[in-house]
């Protein structure tokens, strides 16, 4: 990467959820998942300023499909319009939730949580 593409004192390098939950073995995995974090580690040290989002959904929140007695990847009206169903994942204080254990970004300014209010799906 070319250190002329980055304005260190502006640009920020945001990583969206990397989490157990959406790692191979997790609860809502993506396939491969956990291969962005070398390519994160390596771009890091490009920026001055990092920020983490995490998924932080309290147990029973509106968007997991147990709540409604459906399956996961099933859809319901909301208030808000359609509502995908998910299966349970990041829930606050699990394993679930954590950041993957290989991700090492202690220069992390800030932690973005979303998702902790209990009628409100977050998306990144």
């Amino acid at each position: 990467m070319s250190s002329s593409l980055i304005d260190v004192s502006t640009d920020v390098l945001l990583v969206v959820d990397v989490q157990n939950d959406f790692c191979p073995g997790g609860a809502l995995a993506v396939p491969r998942g956990d291969e962005v974090i070398e390519p994160i580690h390596r771009i890091a040290s490009a920026f001055e300023h990092i920020i983490l989002t995490q998924d932080w959904h309290p147990p029973g929140h509106h968007s997991f499909a147990c709540v409604h007695g459906k399956q996961p990847f099933e859809s319901i009206e909301v208030a808000h319009g359609p509502q995908t169903l998910w299966p349970d994942h990041c829930v606050q204080g699990t394993w679930g939730a954590e950041f993957h254990p290989a991700l090492r970004l202690s220069r992390a300014e800030l932690i973005l949580r979303k998702g902790f209010r209990p009628h409100i799906d977050s998306y990144s």
